[in-house]
């Protein structure tokens, strides 16, 4: 009967000590989700940022294209520029 007891006490802390490592165990699970969580959200800012970014350069690359395109092959200086010293004036 001792015996029996000494086991059942065995499988009962074995319990204990498996339903505190699920329970930490857990937790961490939480913290790491809730990490996770934070860093998704930083990088859809990120994200939106850099598509910002890369909209603008777009633009202003066409830009410096379309004024290239447009420039006087005689005097190399932009068709908008209208004063002697290459100053634009629009």
């Amino acid at each position: 009967m001792a015996e029996m007891r000494q086991r059942l006490q065995e499988h009962t802390d074995r319990l204990g000590d498996l339903k505190m490592r699920t329970k930490k165990l857990s937790e961490g699970v939480v913290d790491q989700r809730e990490q996770l969580c934070v860093k998704i959200r930083t990088l859809s800012v990120a994200s939106k940022g850099l598509d910002a970014a890369h909209s603008n350069l777009k633009v202003q690359l066409l830009c410096f294209l379309s004024l290239l395109s447009s420039m006087d092959t005689v005097s190399t200086k932009p068709k908008c520029c209208k004063n002697s010293q290459g100053g634009c004036t629009k």
